[in-house]
């Protein structure tokens, strides 16, 4: 497979047809060796039940099966070529999106992921969860473009904390470290869903004064979940500059578009990845 993706990720290729879709998932972990599980066009969420009732009549001494069994049951199902012409790029080429789905502290959060991007940093401590991806071949010191996602578990139910007030907050860290090449503009609110959303543009002329000088520009989106904050950010690096950087609107935007559809969902307690159930209707 062609996308790389934290563990607790996977990530789906899904056509424009809300009727059918096709998961083309890899997950990073040594028992499955970023296998993935790839269904053909047309394929419908209860297609996905066959192998694993099939798997279920092989194996009738487990009661309960395992995030493992159902892995493997999906796989055997509906196993990857080995064709390396059949990836991920190739699907997208085919009308397909690239999606990735998430379970961040109270809920499932989806967003599409760019092509190009490697997950390469993934944490959680505390209230703070952080996971970032960069272009192929780029790392964490030294990118020229960034996507990263975020969650602040528990602000939610702070009514004096909103989206536009959660974007402003960072906006000011961004000011706060280049007061005369600092540019923001507000993109509007809107909703996801039952979810108030606020999505935002950055930049600082300069931004790391210290060291090798670069320009740095972000596209913020803030969400407010059902307890928790989560915001998509997607950044990029360019030349240094003493005035505040314009921004070009159009490129912007179709960033913004590229990373929808964006969707919480709630966590169906036991569900194991893929998370089918926050698949349908996006």
């Amino acid at each position: 497979m062609a996308i790389f993706l934290a563990t607790s990720t996977w990530a789906f290729a899904q056509n424009s047809d809300p009727a059918s879709f096709a998961i083309a998932a890899s997950k990073i972990a040594t028992e499955n060796n970023g296998k993935g599980i790839c269904t053909p066009p047309g394929t419908t969420l209860d297609n996905l039940m066959l192998p694993l009732r099939k798997y279920m009549s092989q194996h009738p001494e487990k009661q309960d099966l395992t995030e493992a069994d159902i892995y493997q049951a999906l796989s055997q199902g509906f196993p990857c070529p080995t064709n390396p012409s059949n990836n991920i790029d190739t699907l997208r080429s085919q009308g397909y999106s690239v999606r990735t789905i998430s379970p961040i502290f109270g809920q499932l959060v989806m967003f599409s992921f760019p092509k190009g991007f490697t997950t390469v940093f993934e944490d959680a401590k505390g209230p703070q969860y952080i996971r970032e991806a960069v272009l192929t071949g780029e790392s964490t010191q030294k990118w020229s473009q960034m996507v990263t996602i975020t969650g602040a578990k528990g602000i939610a139910s702070n009514p004096n904390i909103t989206p536009l007030l959660f974007a402003s907050r960072m906006a000011g860290g961004f000011k706060n470290d280049c007061p005369t090449s600092f540019n923001g503009t507000g993109l509007g609110a809107f909703k996801l869903g039952n979810y108030d959303a606020f999505a935002a543009l950055i930049s600082c002329g300069v931004a790391n004064p210290t060291g090798n000088l670069y320009s740095e520009s972000t596209l913020l989106i803030v969400i407010r979940g059902e307890s928790d904050y989560y915001t998509i950010q997607w950044a990029e690096r360019g030349d240094a500059s003493s005035e505040p950087i314009k921004f070009d609107k159009s490129k912007w935007m179709d960033r913004f578009k590229r990373l929808a559809p964006i969707k919480l969902c709630p966590i169906v307690p036991g569900e194991p990845a893929p998370y089918t159930s926050c698949i349908g209707g996006a």
